[in-house]
């Protein structure tokens, strides 16, 4: 089930045009299976230019309008009965959650 992991990793890389080291992962039966696939895995995730991936999902979602309307509902729902003494790093005061900036990224 990891190379599909591998597969994703890989395919991200490649669409963000980031070069990588090519491993031949054993099949699923190997013995070495879990700890090869994780340290490939580990390797690519080091790789994911992740500030990039942020930006272009948010640019993506800030042009939906439809879909920031029906997250806001959702997240709405949750943050409400939040309380900042249980989330004090992602609440400003109760039902309210801090202000974001790209120095939290």
């Amino acid at each position: 089930m990891l190379d599909v992991v591998v597969t994703e990793y890989k395919a991200v890389l490649k669409s963000y045009e980031i070069p990588h080291i090519t491993f031949e992962l054993p099949g699923e039966l190997d013995e070495n299976y879990d700890l090869e696939a994780n340290n490939i895995l580990c390797y690519l995730r080091s790789l994911l230019p992740i500030k990039r991936i942020v930006n272009d999902t948010f640019q993506l979602l800030f042009g939906d309008r439809e879909f920031l309307l029906h997250f806001n509902l959702i997240t709405s729902q949750f943050v409400k009965n939040m309380k900042v003494i249980d989330y004090p790093e992602i609440l400003a005061k109760m039902g309210f959650l801090k202000e974001w900036s790209a120095d939290m990224a």
